[in-house]
């Protein structure tokens, strides 16, 4: 991809040449303006068709010519070029995802992690440390891109959709982390993952106290109040440095 991107920039670069080259040659031997030359170069090239800005002389056309016939061969080269990059791109995103989800089919007794935010980050290090096979989901595309660049398997998909967790595989699961950013949500997602696989063991993020206990009603094994859990580090730190 990066060859095919610096030839883009080279054909890109002739383009403008051809073009300035078209204008100068208007300019100095039609006796165009310099706004007419751009103009009467900018069509030779893109061969639109229109008629001449002002009657060209004998010079003027053979001068033309040449305009056309480099013009034409390096646009031609350029779409071709443009063409390739975009198959090219969508090929590579396509055969990505594909090998990434028959990654994700291979797993057994691996773990989800629901959300690629603070809290989801922070468990994905901890379960790579541990090298434990486990997946992470997330809706925002930024996130999971992120997860990828990390080198982590990730899936962009609304984690709370019973067919997204069945594609994260789920029922072959033996934890889930639901890291997602409010209460309500990762309430949902416990209600999920638990009717499709009741034996999950399942750790989930809490804002409010009040929702601990209807996350554990749920089917939450553990949960954890990230900002109680700071709010106590940062106390043992000054007090046992």
């Amino acid at each position: 991809m990066g060859g095919l991107r610096k030839r883009l920039i080279l054909l890109g670069a002739a383009l403008l040449a051809v073009l300035a080259a078209g204008t100068a040659g208007d300019v100095l031997i039609a006796g165009y303006s310099p706004f007419e030359a751009f103009y009467m170069a900018l069509i030779t090239i893109t061969t639109v068709g229109y008629s001449e800005v002002q009657p060209l002389g004998r010079a003027g056309r053979i001068f033309n010519a040449f305009i056309v016939l480099f013009g034409v061969m390096t646009m031609f080269f350029a779409i071709g070029a443009m063409t390739e990059f975009i198959v090219k791109a969508q090929l590579v995103e396509f055969f990505g995802k594909r090998r990434i989800k028959n990654m994700i089919d291979r797993l057994v007794d691996h773990y989800i992690v629901c959300g690629y935010g603070r809290v989801g980050r922070g468990a994905a290090a901890e379960l790579r440390r541990s090298q434990a096979p486990f997946v992470v989901l997330d809706r925002d595309p930024a996130k999971v891109e992120r997860a990828l660049r990390d080198g982590l398997l990730a899936l962009a998909a609304d984690a709370t959709r019973d067919d997204a967790l069945r594609e994260a595989g789920i029922l072959r699961a033996k934890g889930f982390i639901a890291a997602l950013a409010t209460d309500a949500e990762n309430l949902f997602l416990i209600l999920s993952a638990k009717a499709l696989n009741p034996h999950l063991r399942v750790a989930a993020r809490v804002n409010e106290e009040e929702s601990e206990a209807k996350l554990r009603r749920a089917g939450a094994d553990a949960i954890f109040r990230p900002y109680n859990i700071t709010g106590f580090r940062l106390a043992q730190g000054i007090l046992r440095p």
